[in-house]
């Protein structure tokens, strides 16, 4: 969001330092794409993975990945296509990843971005160039969920460069969604399962940002005119609904709760919410009107990226202290918990900090690459042993396993090669 700058010196020695935890950096993530490599299953002409799911609040399973992106093949094959330069036979990774979604195992059981059809549709124009349909919204309507509902669905469907026609009918479907509060207007998240009433939420999973993102991007394709009108009256009344819940020092809080925590993942809280601000800093900077000032993206963008910076030093700074065994210490890295992993771990607070030095602001660069090192270290030489994000061991999904912690790591030793940020899935290039 900010213009770009370039890493402060830390006297003589500055650059030798940060280019040695680059190589570092780059070296861990060579290991984990070839652990994601190794971990390949092969049935006949079909190719995949493993994962774990949880079957009740007590108990987890592995079985084979299904075809989705969140923690299925699909999100594993476009990571492993983007990993492939860095695997010792380029050539065989993005074989596999192509093998991944052309033969895939069955049919996704909805139509969303992250849970369904619309996800595994990009991945696939992606890996073999064919052209791809945009899922009608279906049983959609009525949700504004990012990972399964209309604004995912939406995302999709204007990266896939569906019909205008097509496009609009989404796009429509996530207006007429939600409701108003004040002089905001707020999306209700996903049912939980006891059944209680859903209630609205911030953040980008399940909440205001994943409307945002769609909603920008949609913006982006320059609608007929009425509907453009439609899209930023609205944006801007999400926007103001999401941003009235902002703690100044705490971030953006976890709804679910009560009273809220607030928490700096992806998933939830300030690590999404900030993604979602540095990518609506790129459309307004490009020239997308979004009825929202340029300055106010800045200065949450910027907040968030605080926010983000604090997590990985007090991460980084935890790790290094139990790798010292120095005593007892406020704040523990359980090599057990969700790791580096992008949903619910350090890898949505890296993944940001990331986008940031792609940006050019490098300013948070160090802090990051520091982090991962110590981390890391906790964790154990064997990335098939670093845990997911189901608090188990084995898991090669994007969103809760080893292939999307491959991607961040990439994209931390090597932001001069501009890989896409996995936490914005579905982002059109």
């Amino acid at each position: 969001m900010s213009a770009p700058r370039t890493s402060p010196h830390r006297g003589g020695g500055g650059t030798d330092v940060a280019s040695s935890a680059a190589s570092s950096l780059e070296t861990l993530a060579r290991a984990a794409t070839q652990a994601v490599v190794d971990a390949t299953l092969h049935d006949g002409g079909r190719v995949g993975w493993v994962t774990w799911s949880r079957t009740d609040a007590a108990t987890t399973a592995l079985h084979v990945a299904g075809p989705e992106v969140y923690d299925g093949d699909a999100g594993v094959a476009w990571a492993l296509s983007l990993l492939a330069p860095l695997h010792s036979r380029p050539e065989e990774a993005l074989a596999l990843a192509r093998a991944a979604v052309a033969v895939p195992a069955r049919a996704p059981g909805t139509a969303g971005l992250l849970d369904g059809a619309a996800g595994v549709a990009l991945v696939r124009a992606a890996l073999t160039g064919a052209p791809a349909a945009a899922p009608a919204p279906g049983s959609l309507t009525g949700s504004a969920d990012h990972l399964d509902g209309l604004s995912g669905l939406l995302l999709a469907t204007v990266g896939l460069r569906a019909s205008p026609r097509g496009t609009a009918a989404v796009g429509r479907a996530l207006l007429d969604c939600g409701r108003a509060d004040g002089e905001g207007w707020c999306h209700p998240g996903p049912p939980d399962g006891h059944g209680a009433a859903a209630r609205p939420l911030t953040g980008l999973a399940h909440g205001s940002s994943g409307v945002l993102l769609a909603l920008g991007h949609w913006l982006a394709t320059d609608p007929a005119p009425a509907l453009a009108r439609a899209a930023r009256e609205r944006f801007l009344r999400t926007w103001l609904w999401e941003s009235a819940w902002v703690d100044r020092v705490l971030g953006w809080p976890d709804l679910r709760d009560e009273p809220p925590a607030y928490p700096v993942l992806w998933c939830h809280g300030a690590a999404g919410v900030t993604a979602v601000r540095l990518e609506l800093g790129r459309l307004a900077d490009a020239g997308v009107d979004l009825g929202v000032p340029t300055t106010a993206l800045r200065s949450q963008a910027d907040a968030g990226l605080l926010l983000c910076r604090e997590q990985v030093e007090l991460m980084a700074e935890a790790a290094r202290r139990q790798l010292a065994d120095t005593g007892p210490v406020s704040v523990r890295v359980d090599p057990h918990d969700a790791g580096l992993t992008l949903c619910h771990g350090l890898g949505g607070p890296l993944d940001v900090l990331a986008s940031a030095a792609a940006d050019g602001d490098t300013v948070h660069l160090e802090a990051a690459r520091e982090a991962v090192l110590q981390v890391a270290a906790l964790l154990g030489e064997d990335p098939h042993l670093w845990p997911t994000g189901q608090q188990t061991r084995g898991g090669y999904g994007l969103f809760q396993g080893l292939s999307g912690t491959a991607l961040v790591l990439a994209r931390l030793a090597r932001p001069e090669l501009g890989l896409p940020s996995p936490g914005l899935f579905g982002v059109p290039v």
